[in-house]
């Protein structure tokens, strides 16, 4: 039979491009480990935009404006601006009065006289709506739990694809993260609009944020953004704007070395805080080494009677009382394999050997020590977030769709979702080793090689009705194809893959159930 042509690789690579779990890469567990002391809470920002504002002298926005000013951090930012007063159109943010009297739909008489918004689109009609109302940069180093909350009105049944979003950057405003979308998000659907005001939050509501994600951020900008289609209606407005936060300083920052990386039994090993305070001085350090001995001293020694792999924590405290720890892993005498290095991003991982695992006994080793999978999926570690993401994403050959695996099997291949780049490794003795790779069923299959060594394809047999074939013979016979995808790590794109690389996975399509055999 006549192979598959070059281009049908190329349409099976395009397609292959949808293949990689559709899941955030941000879900990850945290273990929940508190770094506050209970300081005194405190009002960061009150704006209640009332009063006097000042003119902005801004050489870049084409026309004077005023803004609301903090006692410490300064004038507030407003970018697309343009006129303002009610009746003909409220383009743009702006200090605008409530309305209260005005037709009697809009109830903003929470708090005083005015509040900022926008009122239906831009001028002329063709613009598009691409407002922002900003606070000040502010430099929160010595705050924690930090909480927004706002009253406002706005449209949320919008026929267009309209947004008011609260954002948050902490680099000057150059990037932004996205906290509400109060036109688009299910739980903002408040108020009692009625009639001609379905949709409409006609009353004022208030929303509260949770943004203890800044904390002891010495950048951060909040952002009231209006960005919609030309054709952009409703009334959206902003009032009582109140940022709340824990006055602390910020917790010390524990971290170790020690010495040697991979002690033997009884071996002396010794233990170097290289802990950091910007804002105190540690004055206590206290060492679990795992086996239930303990240690108070900044720098000790410390040996282990029995092989095994220990967590050794050190947790520090500083003079205002604020703590911090993190963990490593001892590996005492424990044989370990390297299955493969990873980047950051998706890696398609597999395990070099004959053996099932669980992902609990995987280890990874991040800038020169080990973690044990615990450590390595939670801030449990010197670099105080996760290493890795806690999900391992597998393949069902048969239905052809994505699980989550608890398990990892030889043959099979993994998606995994790296913060950090480190290798990963496995404890083991001894690892069997046989011709078998795995079996195939017809459609898709993500596949590996159990060996620690490289392989190229055509030196696989395929096994199919009691026959074995070789990987050409498999191919002219409509078997399998011959165009495999491996991933590459730094580029994060699929490329077409000849050689099987231990640690690594590959998508195969097969015709045929079949067995795929190591060839001699």
């Amino acid at each position: 039979m006549l192979k598959k042509p070059f281009a049908f690789g190329i349409i099976l690579l395009f397609l292959l491009s949808s293949l990689i779990p559709m899941v955030s890469s941000d879900n990850y567990q945290e273990d929940g480990n508190e770094k506050t002391n209970g300081g005194s809470r405190t009002l960061i920002i009150d704006e209640h935009f009332e009063g006097t504002w000042i003119t902005s002298d801004d050489p870049d926005d084409p026309i004077p404006y005023e803004v609301p000013v903090h006692p410490i951090y300064g004038e507030w930012d407003i970018d697309g601006l343009c006129v303002t007063g009610h009746g003909g159109g409220h383009p743009g943010i702006h200090y605008i009065s409530q309305m209260a009297n005005w037709t009697g739909n809009y109830n903003l008489t929470y708090d005083g006289d005015y509040c900022a918004g926008a009122w239906w689109s831009d001028l002329p009609p063709d613009d598009e709506q691409d407002e922002w109302l900003k606070t000040p940069e502010m430099n929160l180093y010595n705050v924690c739990d930090l909480e927004l909350s706002f009253y406002g009105i706005w449209h949320w049944d919008s026929p267009w694809d309209d947004h008011v979003y609260i954002k948050v950057s902490t680099d000057g405003g150059n990037n932004w993260t996205i906290h509400a979308d109060l036109l688009q998000d299910p739980q903002y659907e408040q108020g009692n609009g009625t009639g001609d005001y379905y949709g409409w939050c006609v009353n004022e509501y208030q929303v509260i944020l949770n943004l203890s994600v800044y904390d002891y951020e010495t950048s951060v900008i909040i952002a009231y953004h209006l960005k919609g289609a030309p054709t952009m209606m409703g009334v959206n407005y902003i009032d009582a704007f109140v940022l709340t936060g824990t006055v602390n300083s910020p917790p010390p920052i524990s971290n170790f070395e020690h010495e040697p990386i991979l002690p033997n039994v009884n071996e002396t090993i010794v233990f170097t805080d290289t802990s950091t305070d910007i804002y105190g001085d540690i004055v206590l350090w206290y060492w679990d080494f795992g086996d239930g001995n303990t240690s108070f001293i900044q720098n000790p020694t410390h040996q282990y009677n029995k092989s095994g792999i220990y967590s050794a924590t050190l947790t520090v405290t500083d003079n205002d009382g604020m703590t911090d720890d993190t963990c490593k892993s001892i590996l005492v005498n424990y044989p370990i394999m390297r299955i493969t290095n990873i980047t950051s991003g998706w890696n398609f991982i597999s395990l070099p050997f004959n053996q099932t695992v669980n992902p609990n006994q995987l280890i990874l080793k991040y800038n020169g020590y080990y973690y044990n999978w615990t450590m390595s999926v939670t801030d449990r570690n010197p670099s105080g977030s996760p290493l890795v993401n806690a999900f391992i994403f597998g393949w069902n050959r048969i239905n052809q769709l994505y699980l989550y695996e608890t398990t990892m099997k030889s043959g099979y291949g993994y998606w995994l979702y790296s913060y950090q780049p480190s290798e990963i490794f496995i404890q083991t003795d001894s690892i069997p080793d046989n011709e078998y790779i795995t079996n195939v069923e017809q459609n898709w299959n993500i596949i590996s090689i159990p060996y620690n060594i490289s392989l190229n394809k055509t030196n696989i047999k395929v096994g199919y009705m009691d026959v074995d074939y070789t990987w050409d013979d498999a191919v002219s016979n409509d078997i399998i194809d011959d165009f495999v995808f491996g991933w590459d790590r730094n580029t994060q794109s699929y490329t077409f893959a000849d050689m099987f690389m231990p640690g690594y996975a590959y998508w195969l399509y097969a015709y045929q159930p079949c067995t795929l055999k190591r060839g001699h």
